[in-house]
């Protein structure tokens, strides 16, 4: 029985990912079912390879619509700086900026997340810079981090830069002296930020200076080596895609993400450069990321970081993308696929859960209330919300008799008359005392009762 390219791509159901198969593709049933073997010997991924035609130049981005794949459930409010996906278990790495308590050099958190975005666990690198990429290296099964590593002054000043190699820590906060960290050679005195090719033993080098921004590939070997020898040329980023958001290497090829908040300036765009002449293969510009009840929340849409994915088995390509929407503090943080399957253009969109009235964000997170809220009445929509303490104490219409602290807010569900009104339940957010609760009800037209205090007793 022999397959056509898209049929075969349908039953591998691009991207595997080591299950991180969220994109399904489109199946081919034989026409009757083959007897069962004593033994099945393994597919050499050769073969499988060759039965797909996976030719790294027949792998076209521009030729599909990015469909929706997960959302990262990061352990901080800041805006995602990177991530990519581990091509050997399928979980998901992404980091975070940390600004700094003093001084310019910032830190970073390195999460660890499952093929679904499910945050598993994290490391902190202690004024290593703004984790605008690295790069996962597996040695013996082990994951490493390869980064660039600020160096400070007393003050938490940046006055150079390095680039380390260093096992994960999970759960751990990193400081720069850590008898694990690996000094490597970056052959340059410039800013160095890298990304990985394991698949092909490379690493990608954006360097960053008063002359602008360029690319280099090396050999992972060489730099570990410390051998000086680029592959190629070098590539220097035109001044109209300064604005830069990430960038992946696979083979002779570079993508380049870039774009600034909202496409003010920059738009967003992605750019494929080549490491033989230096030139630009491919430019499109790629607007995606519209939240479940349209448009984008909070008025907020910036890209952020990108991944060509190639799966073990097949050499088939998935390039991913990055893009947070959100307000500051609540933003949201997605991932979309441009697979190579062209007819799963709408099967990811429905992927991304939605209900007309969410009670929570998506995995049972409390919903944040709109910024600027000054008035609880106002907020009528049922759902779970959470408060700070300073977006509680904002509020002209809180409980006279409420404790300084942050609460959580239940608004139950809508009556059936008019446009609704509700009852809404306040409890204090935290553990060193009993719980404080207060309740009142919110008419349709926003009048509203007292606010009554639950007693409650010592169990």
């Amino acid at each position: 029985m022999s397959f056509t390219r898209k049929e075969f791509i349908g039953l591998t159901t691009l991207p595997a990912l080591a299950g991180l198969g969220t994109v399904a593709g489109s199946v081919v049933a034989p026409a009757a079912a083959a007897p069962a073997a004593a033994a099945t010997a393994p597919v050499a991924a050769s073969a499988v390879r060759a039965i797909a035609g996976a030719d790294p130049a027949d792998y076209d981005f521009t030729l599909v619509r990015p469909v929706f794949q997960t959302l990262l459930q990061l352990p901080r409010l800041t805006v995602l700086q990177w991530f990519g996906v581990d091509e050997d278990t399928g979980e998901i790495w992404a980091t975070q900026a940390i600004p700094p308590a003093t001084g310019n050099s910032e830190s970073f958190a390195l999460s660890r997340l499952s093929h679904t975005g499910q945050l598993l666990d994290h490391m902190i690198l202690t004024s290593a810079g703004h984790g605008t990429t690295v790069g996962i290296q597996r040695i013996d099964g082990r994951p490493y981090v390869w980064t660039n590593w600020n160096h400070v002054d007393a003050g938490n000043t940046i006055t150079g830069n390095r680039l380390v190699r260093l096992p994960y820590l999970p759960g751990e906060t990193v400081p720069s002296t850590h008898p694990e960290i690996e000094t490597l050679s970056s052959f340059t005195t410039s800013y160095v930020t890298p990304v990985l090719d394991p698949q092909n033993g490379t690493v990608g080098f954006r360097i960053s200076d008063t002359a602008g921004q360029r690319l280099q590939l090396r050999r992972i070997d060489d730099v570990v080596a410390g051998v000086d020898a680029p592959i190629g040329v070098t590539i220097q980023i035109p001044g109209d895609l300064v604005h830069m958001q990430g960038f992946a290497v696979d083979g002779t090829d570079a993508y380049w993400y870039s774009g600034d908040t909202n496409s003010a300036t920059y738009p967003s765009e992605i750019t494929r450069f080549s490491f033989t002449d230096g030139q630009v293969k491919t430019r499109v510009t790629r607007v995606f990321g519209e939240d479940p009840e349209g448009g984008y929340r909070g008025n907020f849409r910036e890209p952020e970081s990108i991944f060509l994915h190639k799966d073990k088995l097949t050499g088939r390509k998935t390039l991913f993308a990055g893009v947070v929407t959100g307000e500051q503090g609540r933003r949201r943080s997605k991932v979309y696929a441009f697979p190579d399957l062209g007819a799963d253009a709408f099967t990811g969109q429905q992927l991304q859960p939605m209900q007309p009235h969410p009670l929570t964000e998506q995995r049972g997170r409390h919903r944040m209330p709109p910024s600027g809220l000054t008035q609880l009445a106002a907020l009528r929509d049922p759902g779970s919300y959470y408060f700070s303490s300073a977006a509680f104490a904002a509020l002209a219409d809180r409980p006279a008799s409420a404790s300084a602290s942050g609460y959580l807010l239940d608004v139950g569900a809508l009556t059936s008359h008019g446009s609704g009104g509700c009852r809404q339940t306040l409890t204090r957010y935290g553990t060193g005392t009993l719980p404080e609760m207060f309740v009142r009800i919110v008419t349709e037209t926003g009048a509203t009762s007292p606010w009554g205090k639950i007693a409650v007793a010592s169990a």
